[in-house]
Parts: structure tokens; C-alpha cells; sequence
């Protein structure tokens, strides 16, 4: 006793498991205590152990050491589908033993009305109780061949597994025919009184065959009939037949006959046509023989079986049916009929969310899902329904085995139903990826699938990384999504640039002022007047929507320009008036500044305007004229602003501008594209944005995809993906009403032509053409052409050129 005492106490056994809740059992032998074990190491391995304390050594009236170690002699040498798997044992010094079985729960737990650990009741159908007759009577008949004579053959022997099937067990007075005339004496004890055979209760024990099990056959076919509104506890209650259904009368007839030799044998009664009758123990039968059968036999049943499995019990379709099509699954066999009964289980109210759970998905459908060997019509089925088992992942198995195998689906180049299926299916496991996965693994992805030769997945990618956008990180939002918008509203299937559109009106909370104002706006304003009806709605809407943003923007812009103004004047305003003349007026400057300030001169020095043309004007106002060796025809190439001798320099190079936060650059229409200038640098915005999940691929025709095919380039709508186009630094602003002509020169860069050099008129508005290549690198439209790069002695000839405003010699 002290050893299981201990054993149970440590919860873990000899044999390797853990013991977990035990086993309710009516046995009035108890002879053995059940209990439910796990492996210590595989979780999901579950046994029944039972457990012999030495102590125990009169068990009603005989050696209950004897009887233990009998039923486990037994147990090892039977191998029979229908008699209880033996997996292990052990015997201890003092003549304990305890066994491992495979888990099944005693049929008299049934019948008594115990309720399972969950709360329900265990309960028994009559389609359950035809098949499990079948079952004990062929485990019988099997028995019977040996010459052997189970001797206590009742509802405590007989187990049901978690799959319905019933199991024979119990084998503690287990003798030979030969020996059952001495055997059965010692033993007669232990078995119930009211499943006793006449002949056994007569003491005529020379009588006793293996019509004795035969007779306890016909008392289990009434208890489980009769149980438990008429628990079956006296003989005299076999005469009663009314609650035996009609198909079992007359085979309990005949195993209850008074004379041993007319009894039914065991062999008789599982070959009976009336225990066949019932689709439910039809389909056992096939799945026992579904090896033996032909691939037609079995494609005609797979396909018939989603069909039945509404009407099947849970416990069957969760550890017998999924098992059988789980081995199928491996061949392609049975794909559609393992996924519709995995689904038809989530949805029946018999099951719980946690155990749909715990008992489907996890040991299933993750395993399935991350076997990217399936053919691909599984494949189809399984991301399809992705959404039913979605919550029921652990994020584990998300990022670990369910991720990697979905994005396969994105690269299949042979199906483009299931890249669209993945792509639209990955909204399930957003909340589940990892920040690697998705920030970085998925965008590279998608930055692809943009690219997809199929317009509707293009589509659908739009959407999906605008639903994504909440999920994202705040670097990853900046990097992809107006990219990626953009792309999408130049792509000429109108869905796709509805979709892009759309995109931006959902994710407004994440643009800035800067960028709408520089990259969105100039973009989504040419589909106002697009063909298509609902794109240019939705451009109209996208306008409405952010000019107030822009606005509220500018207003701020102009609030700190002013408070900061206020500042400056309140703490010297002659320095001020002297900073605002910029360099124009470093020739006069202790004269004027006498002038202004008195005697004395300044004491401080001007702050820097904020910006170039800011500056440029307010030299104009103050009377400042333009000298023609500072000279620069460039608002935003660019300017030195010089006061009191203090000089602060501002040169803003296009190719090297934040463009995540500035936007587009700004080309004059004079400007044209010739040739290859070694000095051009790559498309910044492209490397630091979208462009880096591309794998790499950077300055290159995006409009030709990872698979091979080029998207629609050069479309004439002037919306194409295509184009290899790169934008070069921008040092001149072209004042001239008309467009001058372009001189090629013999270094393979753009310079102005002669005309340029004429004084131009200043316009009354500014007029700036746009052109060159957002973060996607395809050409913006415009009257512009896309502007080579320039270096220091180019943009000196550009300086030679600009319009000259006036001269003033330095004194």
C-alpha cells in the first residue's frame, strides 16, 4: 500500500506518467483502482492505469495478487482490435502491479449515470450500443477460439473508448476450457451474481463451457437496454423483454436459453445481419476495412462523408473519424472530408470552444496546415477556411508553423486563386504575428503581390495592407503606406485605384500634413477627372477630406512664423530689418546699419529666414538688389543669406530630401531627361521606403514582378506600373512662361539651352511642373520629364544662365 500511496501521492508513476483524476468505477470487486494517465513528455498521450496494492491479497475469497497478475498475463499475450490495448506494466518487489491500457472508461460508468469531468453525462445511443455488441461479441468469439473461458464477463470488463468502440478487458478469471471445472470454482466469487450462468449458480461447474460468457452476453445486451431507469440487479428481471429493441429479441432469446449447448455462440451473434443494419455501424465497418479497400471504393466515401458527419457523434468524429482521415490526409485522400468534419465539429453545440480546440485544431488542422506538401486543392480548402480556426491557434503556432506555410501561398505561381485566397486570408492572423513577421516578413510580401500580374490580387493587396495599417509599427507605417498607395492609384485596373484611393481615406490618421500636401494630393487630383465613375468620387472625396488637414496645417505653419516674428522684433528690430536684406546688403552694411540702428551698429546678429524664396522676397522688400556673383536661379536649389557679418548658408538638394516627410521633388518643364548621368543619385525615397521589402531591388523597373511578367508598363492613360526612370537632383527653378529647348552636352547630363538665358517675366503665378519617380519608381505625369542628375560645374552653368534681376557694384 505505502508504494502506491507514494506513487500517487508524486503524481507521476514508475511507467513514466502522470496521474491525473481518477476513474469512477461500481466494480464491487475493486480490485483495481482506475485512474486516467498522461505521458510526462507527450502531453497528448493519455492511458487508463490500473493499479493492484499487495495489501489487497483476499479479494472475494481468493488471491487477489493471483487474480492481478492472471489479468496481466492475459492483457500482454491477447492482440485482438476489439480487446483493450496493452501498453505497459510493472511489477513491484511486493507483489503490487500496476498497467497502462489505452484510455477507455468502464461500461458500467455508463450505465450508472456518471457525469463526465466537463459536467455531462456519459450516455449511450442505440447505434452506439448495436456497434458496441458487434464489437463484444467478436472479442469474444476470438476469445472462445483460444479453448479459453473469460469467466467474468459483465459491464466492468467491458470498456468504451473515447471513439465508441467497445473493449474487452477484465481477464482475472480467465481459464482454459480444460481448467474450467477447477478454475471457476476459485473464481466464481469474483464475478457478479445477477450475470452468473444457471449452471454456475447449481455449483454443476463440469458443465461450465463457454457458454457460460454467452449467457452473460444476453444479461449485458438487457443492462445497457434497461440501465439506468431499470438498473439490472436480479435474474428474475430477464423475463422482462419489452425494453429490448426488436432486432436484439431474438438473438437475447438465444443466449438465454436454459440449456448450455442451445445457446448462441459468440461467433453467431457478431455475424448477424440484424447488427449490421445502421449506417453507423456500416461506416465503423468501412473504416476498419479502409485499408483494404480500392481508391474508387474509397474517393465514394470521402466524398459521401461530409455529408453524415451532422448526424455522428462528437467523441467518434474527434478520436476515431479525424485520426483514420488524419493517416489518409498524408496520401491525399481524404482533404476535403478531414477539413468539412474538422468544421462541422466547431460548429456543433456539443462541443465546446476549448475543447474544439484542444481537440481538433491544435493536433489537426495545425498540422495540416503547416504541411505545404498537400496538393493544392487542400491547400485552397484550408486557407479558405482559415477564419473558423483562427482563434483557436496559440501564437506559438502562429509565427512558428501556420505563418510560414501561408506565405507559400503567396508565392505559388501556378494558382492565382490561392495567392488571392492567402492574401485576403492573412487579416485571421494579424493579431497573432509577431513584430518581425508582420512589419517585416509579410510587407515584403505584399510589396510583391503590388506587383502581381493579376489586377484583382494587386487589388485586394491594397486593401488588405489598409486594414493591417492599425497593427503596424509607427516606422513601418511611414515606410509603406503611402508607397504603397500611390502605386495603387497608377495602376490602370480601376478597382486597383479605387481600392488606393479608398486606402488613403481609411488610413488618414496616419498621414502627415507634409506628405498630402506633397505626395498624396499631386497624386489622387488627376483621378477627379478619371473615366471611371467611382474612382473619381473617391479622389473628390479624398480632396474634401484633406485640404482642411492641410489647412489647419498652414495656419499653424503661419501662427509659429508670426509668433516667432513678434520675438525677433520685440528683442531688436533693426537686426532684423538688416537680416531680412539677406547678403545683398554685406557691401553697405556699416553704412546702412549706421542708418538704421545709430551709432553704435548692430549688436546682434539676424536670424536666418526659413526658407530660400522667404528669403529672396524679403530682400526685395527691403530694396536689396540681386548680385550677380551670389547669384542663384534656384528657389530650392540653393541660398546664402549674409548680415552684419554673419552668414548662414541653406542649400537643399532634391536628392537628398526626407521625401517620407517632404514629398515629390519639384523639376521645371525646361528640363528633359538625355542619356545616363553617372552623377545622379538612386531614388532615395524608393531604398528608404516601400522599396526595401523588395528584396533587395532597388533603381529597377518595378513594374516587372517576382514573376516574371511585366504589369501593364507604359500604359497610355499615363496610370502604367511600368517604368525605369530615375530622379536626379534638382538645383534650378525655371521662371520662363514657355519652355525652352534642351542642348545635349558630350557628358551625358541636360543643361539649358541658350534661350534659357534670356531675362524671362516673372508669371503672376508660379508655374511648377512636376516630374520624376515617387518611392515605387514610376513616373508622376505631368508637362515635365523626368530631370537628370547635376554636378557642381553644371549647376555653375546653370547659375550663368539664370534670369538676372540686377547688378549692384561692390564697393
Amino acid at each position: 500500500m505505502q508504494y502506491f500511496s507514494s506513487l500517487f501521492g508524486s503524481t507521476t508513476t514508475g511507467l513514466g506518467y502522470i496521474v491525473e483524476e481518477s476513474i469512477p468505477q461500481t466494480d464491487p470487486l475493486r480490485l483495481w483502482e482506475l485512474s486516467r494517465g498522461v505521458h510526462k513528455e507527450k502531453k497528448n498521450q493519455e492511458v487508463l492505469l490500473w493499479s493492484f496494492s499487495a495489501p489487497k491479497s483476499k479479494v472475494g475469497g481468493s488471491d487477489g495478487s493471483r487474480l492481478a497478475k492472471n489479468a496481466l498475463q492475459r492483457l500482454k499475450t491477447l492482440r485482438h482490435p476489439d480487446v483493450l490495448k496493452f501498453v505497459s506494466a510493472e511489477e513491484s518487489p511486493d507483489g503490487s502491479v500496476q498497467i497502462a491500457t489505452e484510455f477507455a472508461i468502464p461500461l458500467s460508468t455508463f450505465l450508472a449515470g456518471h457525469s463526465r469531468q466537463g459536467g455531462s453525462k456519459y450516455t449511450l445511443t442505440n447505434e452506439s450500443i448495436q456497434w458496441g455488441v458487434l464489437c463484444i461479441s467478436r472479442a469474444l468469439a476470438f476469445l472462445h477460439q483460444t479453448q479459453s473461458i473469460h469467466g467474468r464477463f459483465n459491464p466492468d470488463t467491458i470498456l468504451v473508448t473515447r471513439g465508441g468502440d467497445w473493449k474487452l478487458a477484465g481477464f482475472e478469471a480467465t481459464c482454459t476450457v480444460a481448467q474450467a471445472s477447477f478454475a471457476l470454482k476459485d473464481t466464481i466469487a469474483v464475478q457478479r451474481n445477477e450475470y452468473k450462468a444457471p449452471e454456475l449458480v447449481r455449483g454443476s461447474f463440469d458443465q461450465a463451457t463457454i457458454s457460460v460468457d454467452t449467457w452473460a452476453l444476453g444479461c449485458v445486451i438487457y443492462a445497457v437496454h434497461c440501465a439506468p431507469e431499470q438498473p439490472f440487479t436480479a435474474p428474475e428481471q430477464l423475463r422482462n423483454i419489452q425494453c429490448v429493441p426488436e432486432i436484439f429479441k431474438s438473438v437475447y432469446q438465444k443466449l438465454l436459453s436454459s440449456s448450455p449447448p442451445d445457446r448462441l455462440n459468440a461467433q453467431a451473434v457478431s455475424q448477424l445481419d440484424s447488427l449490421t443494419h445502421s449506417k453507423y455501424v456500416e461506416l465503423n465497418l468501412f473504416l476498419e476495412n479502409l485499408a483494404l479497400k480500392d481508391t474508387f471504393e474509397k474517393e465514394a466515401f470521402f466524398n459521401k462523408l461530409p455529408n453524415v458527419v451532422a448526424r455522428l457523434p462528437d467523441d467518434f468524429c474527434v478520436y476515431k473519424l479525424l485520426p483514420i482521415l488524419d493517416s489518409n490526409l498524408a496520401i491525399n485522400m481524404a482533404g476535403v472530408a478531414s477539413l468539412t468534419t474538422a468544421i462541422r465539429l466547431g460548429e456543433s453545440n456539443k462541443l465546446s470552444a476549448a475543447d474544439f480546440g484542444d481537440k481538433v485544431v491544435r493536433p489537426y488542422v495545425t498540422k495540416w496546415y503547416g504541411n505545404t506538401a498537400l496538393d493544392r486543392a487542400i491547400r485552397m480548402e484550408l486557407v479558405s477556411n482559415l477564419s473558423s480556426f483562427a482563434p483557436y491557434f496559440s501564437d506559438e503556432d502562429v509565427n512558428t508553423t501556420i505563418f510560414p506555410a501561408h506565405c507559400s501561398g503567396f508565392a505559388d505561381i501556378q494558382s492565382p486563386a490561392l495567392r488571392d485566397m492567402s492574401v485576403k486570408a492573412i487579416l485571421c492572423l494579424a493579431d497573432k504575428l509577431s513584430d518581425r513577421n508582420l512589419n517585416t516578413q509579410l510587407m515584403s510580401f505584399f510589396a510583391k503581390l503590388q506587383l502581381d500580374p493579376e489586377a484583382p490580387i494587386r487589388t485586394n493587396t491594397t486593401v488588405c495592407l489598409s486594414k493591417l495599417a492599425p497593427k503596424m509599427s509607427d516606422a513601418t507605417r511611414k515606410k509603406v503606406l503611402v508607397s504603397a498607395f500611390l502605386r495603387a492609384l497608377k495602376d490602370p485596373f480601376p478597382p486597383a485605384r479605387n481600392a488606393g484611393l479608398c486606402a488613403f481615406l481609411e488610413c488618414t490618421q496616419y498621414l502627415d500634413a507634409p506628405d498630402l500636401a506633397a505626395r498624396v494630393l499631386p497624386a489622387v487630383c488627376p483621378l477627379i477627372v478619371d473615366p471611371v465613375a467611382n474612382v473619381r468620387n473617391s479622389a473628390l472625396e479624398c480632396v474634401e477630406k484633406f485640404l482642411p488637414r492641410i489647412q489647419a496645417h498652414v495656419k499653424s505653419l503661419n501662427a509659429r512664423a508670426d509668433a516667432s516674428k513678434d520675438g525677433q522684433s520685440n528683442s531688436n528690430p533693426a537686426t532684423g530689418a538688416v537680416a531680412s536684406g539677406g547678403w545683398a546688403l554685406q557691401t553697405f552694411s556699416s553704412a546702412i546699419t549706421g542708418k538704421l540702428v545709430g551709432t553704435g551698429g548692430s549688436g546682434r546678429t539676424a536670424p536666418t529666414p526659413a526658407t530660400p524664396v522667404a528669403a529672396a522676397t524679403a530682400a526685395l522688400e527691403a530694396g536689396s538688389i540681386a548680385s550677380p556673383q551670389r547669384q542663384s536661379n534656384s528657389g530650392f536649389g540653393s541660398s546664402s543669406l549674409t548680415s552684419g557679418g554673419h552668414q548662414s548658408s541653406t542649400s537643399v538638394r532634391a536628392d537628398s530630401w526626407d521625401t517620407s516627410s517632404r514629398g515629390l521633388a519639384v523639376a521645371p518643364a525646361s528640363l528633359s531627361h538625355t542619356g545616363t548621368d553617372p552623377s545622379a543619385q538612386p531614388d532615395e525615397e524608393d531604398e528608404e521606403g516601400w522599396g526595401d521589402f523588395m528584396g533587395g531591388r532597388k533603381g529597377g523597373d518595378p513594374s516587372a514582378d517576382t514573376f516574371g511578367t511585366q504589369v501593364n508598363a507604359g500604359a497610355s492613360n499615363g496610370m502604367g506600373l511600368g517604368s525605369a526612370a530615375k530622379k536626379a537632383p534638382i538645383d534650378d527653378w525655371d521662371f520662363s512662361v514657355a519652355a525652352p529647348a534642351v542642348a545635349p552636352m558630350t557628358s551625358g547630363t541636360t543643361v539649358l539651352a541658350e534661350a534659357a538665358a534670356a531675362t524671362p517675366t516673372r508669371p503672376s503665378s508660379r508655374q511648377q511642373h512636376f516630374s520624376g519617380q515617387d518611392d515605387w519608381g514610376a513616373v508622376l505625369g505631368g508637362p515635365g520629364g523626368a530631370v537628370s542628375g547635376t554636378g557642381a560645374s553644371q549647376r555653375s552653368r546653370n547659375r550663368a544662365a539664370a534670369p538676372k534681376l540686377g547688378t549692384v557694384k561692390r564697393k
